[in-house]
């Protein structure tokens, strides 16, 4: 993968809700920071936010942990240029900040098919908006351009 990285399009990257139940928010951001620093700078990155979780069924993960590392990772990408944060919590989540029974596969955790489905209503225009730029910065026209 590391010969296709500097080719992409785009990345996009989810990843860390695993690291929680073994790591504290702190070592997960430092992760997170070595390899945002070792993907290709000039690649267009959607950094997407830890997904949330139903704490009543999955208790060995922290939503008070989620929070701080997607606040981590927020900054993180603020401090990349074309770096794009993507937080679909929002769309994942129940009246009371859980994920949406309807979204997961009755863990708390893992999306289904209607979790996924919402996941990508939220990346698409992201993703969308990242090849745009990458394509504009080249001199591509970019969609909807000629």
């Amino acid at each position: 993968y590391a010969r296709l990285l500097p080719r992409a399009e785009a990345i996009v990257l989810l990843i860390g809700i695993n690291d929680l139940r073994f790591r504290p928010p702190e070592a997960i951001l430092a992760n997170q920071r070595a390899l945002l620093a070792a993907l290709p700078a000039d690649v267009p990155l959607v950094l997407v936010a830890l997904l949330p979780i139903d704490a009543r069924l999955k208790r060995n993960l922290d939503p008070i942990a989620i929070n701080q590392v997607n606040d981590g990772l927020a900054a993180a990408c603020r401090a990349r240029p074309g770096c794009s944060f993507v937080d679909a919590g929002p769309e994942l989540r129940d009246a009371e900040g859980r994920l949406r029974p309807d979204a997961h596969e009755g863990d708390g955790l893992h999306l289904n098919a209607e979790g996924y489905r919402r996941l990508a209503a939220v990346l698409r225009p992201a993703l969308a908006a990242a090849i745009g730029e990458e394509r504009r910065a080249a001199g591509a026209p970019g969609e909807g351009e000629e």
